[in-house]
Formats: C-alpha cells, structure tokens, sequence
C-alpha cells in the first residue's frame, strides 16, 4: 500500500482556492477553467482510473496557481523597473522581492519545502536578463522552465497532499463531479467498481452507511458486509462518472431510496466525545 508524507505546507490553502473556484456561481475564473475544460471536451470519458478526474484538476489548479504566483511578482518587478532603474530594482535587495515582509514568494517557497533549495526569483534575473530583455510574462515564464524538474516534482507533492484532503469532503466531491458532468460529453456506462475503488470509498466512508450511518464493515454481522452499495454521488443518468471521487458507501435500503437523486452528506463520526 502507498503510503504519503504530508508535509502540509499551504495545503489548506489550496484546498480552499480550489473549493471555491468549484463551489463559486461566478465567472471569475471561467477563463482559467476553459484551459482545463475544453480539451476535455473532446476527449472520451475513461472508467476508474487511478490518475482520477480529481488528481487531473488538482494537479493544473494547483500548476496555476503557483505560476500566477511567479507571474504577479514579475509584474511587480517589471512595475518596479518602470518607476526606477534595471540597475537599480536588479540584485539590490529592492523592496519590490521582500513586501509584506517574506524573503521569498509562496511559490520559492513551495520548492523550498519540498526540494530544500532554490535559485530566487531576483537572482536567476540578475544573472540571465538584461535590461532591454525584461518582459514580465516572458521572466515568469522562463523562470519556470528554468526550475522544471523541482517545479513539476512540487506540483505533484501537493496535488497529492490536496486530493488526500479533499477526497474526506463528500459535499465538495458532489460539486465536483456535477461539474465534471458538464464538462464530459456524455454518459458512462455502468461498469464494475474495481477492488481499489472500494476500498479507498469504504475506508474514507468508515465502512457506514453515509445516509443511515448503519454499520457495514461486517465485524458485528457477517450479513452487513453483504449489504455494501457503491453509490454515484452524481448518477450516471444525470453524466455522472465512473471515478473514485464520484463513489460512496450506502446500505442496500438508502440505496435504493436515494434512486437516481443527487445526494451526499457530510456527516462524519467524531475521534471523541468531548
């Protein structure tokens, strides 16, 4: 079994950018989301990859928001230069690197945390970029490429520490996968939930019933194992996909009351009483 280090470093915090781009009504990040969505447009729907349609937008919400991290501060460099010098922003330990008080961007953070060193930002300019050169786009673009291998490597260590965290939320799994059913073209066909797919679904779920909270692991009843239903959160007659993150556990009865609706709860069993 593949076991993860969570090294929680702002993984909260792009939980809850994430959360909202998914949750929000507003068109704020419709263009951002059409990078995302329009390629999949055209694509086939796939059944119960383990690369689940929720590691696919972590792992590019996650790539932009980090570069929008690099591109805003090329922007305020760029800004910087314009009301002063190259010369004099460049290597000179400007304000414009150090505001609100932090020697680094979140984003030279990130591969610090992770990778342990990092060339900063105002280095790698005073040494490739000349003043007839600077663009802001262009610097955050190339200052990225120049950090690909520990860029993608940190990427990946957080979509995974963020789709731990979010795989718990049942309520934001349902907004995602209606989403998603917006995106796909289509519908699934039903198809037999794989063994990993159940076992991920039935240890997050506590093995209960999220509906009923009826006990289903068995250990009491050797009948109640047999009750185990594999819900979509979203139907697949509403376009609901066959992935890990669309998937909880019901007994037989909730089951089948719960039909072809939309439902999810997130009702959880507390460590202790306090």
């Amino acid at each position: 079994m593949r076991k993860l280090e969570m090294k929680y470093f702002n993984t909260y915090y792009f939980c809850s950018i994430i959360q909202y781009i998914i949750e929000d009504s507003s068109l704020d990040y419709a263009r951002t989301l059409a990078e995302f969505t329009d390629p999949l447009s055209e694509c086939e729907r796939e059944d119960f990859s383990k690369e689940s349609y929720l590691h696919s937008f972590v792992d590019f919400a996650v790539e932009r928001i980090l570069f929008e991290q690099n591109k805003y501060m090329a922007l305020d460099v760029e800004s910087a230069i314009d009301a002063d010098r190259f010369e004099n922003v460049i290597g000179k330990k400007h304000e414009v690197f150090y505001r609100y008080g932090y020697k680094y961007t979140i984003f030279e953070l990130a591969i610090m945390h992770y990778q342990g060193c990092i060339e900063k930002m105002e280095d790698w300019i005073a040494k490739n970029i000349t003043p007839d050169e600077f663009e802001a786009l262009d610097v955050a673009t190339q200052y990225t490429n120049y950090l690909e291998d520990n860029y993608y490597d940190v990427i990946d260590c957080i979509k995974n520490e963020v789709v731990y965290l979010l795989f718990q939320n049942r309520e934001f799994l349902m907004h995602f996968n209606i989403f998603m059913s917006d995106v796909l073209p289509g519908k699934s066909d039903r198809k037999n939930v794989q063994l990993w797919v159940k076992r991920a679904v039935k240890y997050r779920d506590r093995c209960k019933c999220v509906m009923c909270q009826k006990d289903l692991s068995g250990i009491m009843d050797i009948e109640e194992q047999y009750e185990n239903q594999y819900d979509h959160i979203v139907p697949l007659e509403d376009g609901g996909l066959n992935d890990v993150s669309n998937m909880q556990l019901m007994c037989s009865k909730c089951n089948k009351e719960k039909g072809i609706n939309i439902y999810t709860n997130n009702i959880y069993h507390f460590y202790y009483d306090n």
